[in-house]
């Protein structure tokens, strides 16, 4: 499989959901483990490289990808610090607005219905996308017209 780094997609998302007829196919870019030991046990989370998810929600700066039917819709944020901007694995931290990368935070934690699972390593994890169909989505765009005086 051809994947390609993502560069500010989000504005393709609701065009490859709407007009396409099918989602753009995204992918994590390497394995993550998550692990949560409590009063209830230890549970672990498991998303191993190249899982495929679904985007379920869009915003400015982030997209929120589905890997598992009734699963986690896990945050990833834009993350313009490297050669490339990228979307990477994010969270939500309690009593803090926004999204906030991973890879960033002292204490690499995600929190998932407000439990706080510890990540084992993937922290850096980010999307991709297959080449050959984000090429195809990019060939069905209607290009703007723009206005004359």
């Amino acid at each position: 499989m051809a994947n390609f780094i993502l560069s500010k997609i989000s504005c393709l998302v609701p065009q490859a959901q709407n007009r396409v007829g099918s989602p753009l196919q995204f992918y994590i870019s390497t394995n993550v483990l998550l692990q949560y030991d409590g009063p209830s046990g230890k549970k672990s989370i498991l998303l191993q490289e190249e899982t495929p998810g679904v985007v379920t929600a869009v915003g400015p700066d982030w997209l929120k990808v589905s890997f598992r039917e009734g699963g986690a819709d896990v945050p990833f944020v834009v993350d313009s610090q490297g050669e490339y901007d990228v979307y990477s694995v994010a969270t939500e931290l309690p009593g803090q607005a926004g999204f906030h990368m991973i890879k960033d935070l002292p204490q690499k934690v995600f929190y998932y219905n407000g439990t706080p699972y510890q990540v084992m390593y993937g922290d850096k994890a980010y999307l991709q996308v297959d080449g050959t169909e984000l090429q195809k989505l990019l060939k069905k765009r209607i290009p703007t017209k723009g206005r004359r005086t």
